[in-house]
């Protein structure tokens, strides 16, 4: 029992570490300004361009596809995706830690796991707007979206997890 606990309590400090880490990246990303911020989304375009213009294409056909109209700039493209990935980073993170507190992928606590990320988008995009970047609402839409994709991704895994360690 004592090395259960002494085993959770990593995880939580882990955890809490790797979440504060993750929102301070966020924050660190939206203190930069338009040129420095442009200029590290075309390194990320020209590393992932294989996957991201095939994303991109995927997409658009969808949009396309769907009647609506696909006016969404590659680089704006890849732009957004790299708001995917942090907030759903984050929102998975703040959800194992919820787990690892609680002890369980089903709790109470769902309100924890959406508002620390939905605190972090918001002030991200306040924080842009004082270095010359646009401060826009559906970016905050975007990003809680995320957190709530990582944290529904953590949730059922870990309650498939329970469920297989219940069975004899």
């Amino acid at each position: 029992v004592a090395m259960v606990n002494m085993s959770r309590r990593i995880a939580i400090v882990v955890l809490l570490f790797l979440a504060c880490a993750t929102a301070v990246v966020i924050i660190a990303h939206g203190m930069q300004g338009t040129d420095s911020s442009w200029g590290e989304s075309n390194v990320i375009a020209a590393l992932f361009e294989p996957v991201l213009r095939r994303l991109y294409n995927l997409v658009g056909a969808i949009a396309s596809w769907s009647g609506h109209a696909w006016e969404l700039s590659y680089g704006v493209f890849v732009r957004k995706c790299g708001h995917v990935v942090e907030y759903s980073l984050l929102g998975a993170e703040c959800a194992a830690l919820t787990v690892a507190v609680v002890g369980k992928a089903v709790s109470p606590y769902l309100w924890a796991d959406l508002f620390a990320p939905l605190c972090i988008a918001v002030a991200d995009e306040f924080i842009q707007s004082f270095v010359g970047r646009t401060s826009v609402v559906s970016d905050v839409v975007l990003d809680f979206c995320s957190a709530l994709a990582g944290i529904v991704i953590v949730r059922v895994v870990v309650s498939i997890v329970d469920r297989v360690k219940e069975k004899p």
